[in-house]
């Protein structure tokens, strides 16, 4: 996913504006924020006691606070000055809804002389103060929104332009469509400060920022790399999602686990009509039966799906035919051992070093105008076939092969895969770039190396 091209800010324009308030509440996390963080460079030179609450086990029901953190420099008094500044940005995001609030604002305990660092709008040296980095501070909309001024220049500049390169973090779902906006530079980091339990909060909110900056051990574990579990090459699990589709050699999959109970787990995911079209009452009794075939029929959400996908390490994607692929390219990205066809062009996704090849015959549908048998004019002829037949027992001759692997050999046959999906995403961005530039008339495409150039090349 390419980060900045997949903001939320993408369909946000119907969003409602910010009030004041919501957008100083959004942002007064930032004080907070730069005075832990102020707090915890000081900490962290007593380098045992935090790493060890950092290392501390933080599964569901753990105790946060083992004796040994509370015996240790981390649970020193906080002192009554840094109590007190964080109560005076908290009252300063209440009582100067409209100012600029630096993270020094009542540090010390100095909130009423001029060198307090509150910003108003109409401050005749707005500009130079926004400009100068104050390491963190809360902004009200129309800091954002504003049109600076250069006196010296007249040049009249925004505030991505007088700060590019400063991250922004935003509360929850409160963006007011800032970074949608289309001064917004590309390369601008954006944090998003979470509090996951929020209805607001979509997908598309987490995936598109640069960091989600957790206050609780849950929201770090829900979102952490422990969220997903490790890919278990030892204990093979398969799974097939045939979701709407009859064409991904579910019927020969299930014929061959039927034959075979003392096969792995596999996870079979479908449509509930596609499932019963497939499979009608009675046969399908003997599937529900099966005590190592679990059927999901059930509308998968996204999220779950995509947890699914990129926690199995065992996927069965016996294409009889394939167009780009979709399901097999998710799961080279997820990293998983794949079992396929060995038919274009599922065996170019994945060679023999890369997954498993179901042994499989071509056949030629007349329907297809590249398939080799076209029944209209100008069809080609004279070639294989595009769609693959096989049977439940050449899927269970692969499925014997993976059972026969080492785990050690899993492990390296994914890792294959993943890269041989990363060429794929790195060529298709060149590809773009270069229709591009042939849209501009600028160069006409690249062609496919002839068979004669390839033997050179190998040579």
């Amino acid at each position: 996913m390419t980060r900045k091209d997949s903001h939320p800010r993408a369909g946000s324009s119907g969003a409602a504006r910010f009030s004041s308030f919501q957008l100083m509440t959004g942002i007064v996390v930032l004080g907070a924020l730069a005075l832990l963080y102020e707090w915890t460079m000081i900490a962290e030179r007593e380098v045992t006691p935090v790493m060890l609450y950092l290392k501390q086990e933080a599964a569901e029901g753990a105790d946060l606070y083992p004796d040994a953190i509370v015996a240790s420099p981390l649970a020193r008094d906080v002192g009554e000055s840094d109590l007190v500044h964080l109560s005076l940005l908290h009252e300063a995001c209440l009582k100067h809804k409209d100012a600029v609030i630096p993270w020094t604002y009542g540090l010390g305990g100095t909130v009423a002389s001029p060198d307090s660092g509150l910003i108003e709008r109409d401050d005749p040296h707005l500009i130079d103060k926004i400009r100068d980095f104050l390491k963190s501070r809360m902004l009200p909309a129309w800091a954002v929104e504003h049109k600076y001024v250069d006196k010296a220049t007249g040049k009249t500049l925004t505030y991505h332009e007088l700060c590019p390169k400063t991250p922004m973090v935003f509360f929850n779902h409160y963006w007011d469509g800032i970074p949608n906006s289309p001064d917004w530079p590309r390369k601008k980091p954006l944090y998003l400060m979470a509090n996951i339990e929020m209805y607001e909060l979509q997908a598309k909110h987490y995936w598109g920022v640069d960091a989600v900056l957790c206050k609780t051990a849950i929201c770090a574990r829900r979102l952490g790399p422990k969220a997903l579990k490790r890919k278990d090459f030892d204990n093979v699990r398969f799974i097939h999602t045939a979701g709407t589709s009859a064409q991904k050699g579910t019927y020969e999959i299930v014929e061959c686990w039927l034959k075979h109970p003392e096969f792995p787990q596999l996870d079979l995911v479908a449509k509930n009509d596609s499932f019963h079209w497939m499979f009608p009452a009675p046969f399908n009794a003997n599937i529900f039966n099966a005590k190592n075939i679990r059927v999901t029929t059930a509308q998968v959400q996204p999220i779950e799906f995509g947890k699914m996908i990129a926690e199995a390490a065992f996927f069965l994607c016996t294409s009889l035919h394939e167009g780009y692929g979709h399901y097999i390219n998710q799961a080279r990205a997820s990293g998983g051992v794949i079992i396929t066809t060995d038919v274009p062009p599922m065996n170019e996704f994945l060679t023999p070093v890369s997954g498993v090849l179901v042994h499989s015959t071509r056949r030629i549908f007349k329907q297809q105008i590249l398939g080799g048998g076209y029944m209209g004019e100008y069809g080609l002829t004279n070639v294989p076939g595009l769609t693959a037949r096989f049977t439940g027992n050449d899927v269970c001759e692969a499925v014997e092969r993976v059972l026969k692997m080492s785990p050690a050999q899993r492990a390296a046959m994914a890792d294959r895969a993943k890269k041989q999906y990363f060429v794929d995403m790195n060529y298709f961005a060149y590809k773009m770039d270069e229709l591009r530039a042939f849209a501009r008339g600028e160069r006409a495409p690249t062609k496919l190396r002839s068979q004669e150039e390839a033997a050179g090349e190998a040579e």
